[in-house]
């Protein structure tokens, strides 16, 4: 990344990770609020 001339900072490293952390959250959460099995008539 020094050859290209970009700097990310550490709080922006902390930031994503975090965000990261909190989307696989809500995908666990979905996945467990619909069980396999069920049936959706829309």
């Amino acid at each position: 990344m020094k050859n290209q001339h970009v700097i990310e900072t550490l709080h922006s490293k902390k930031q994503q990770l975090l965000l990261a952390t909190q989307l696989v959250k809500m995908i666990l959460k979905i996945d467990d609020i619909r069980t396999p099995g069920e049936s959706y008539s829309v």
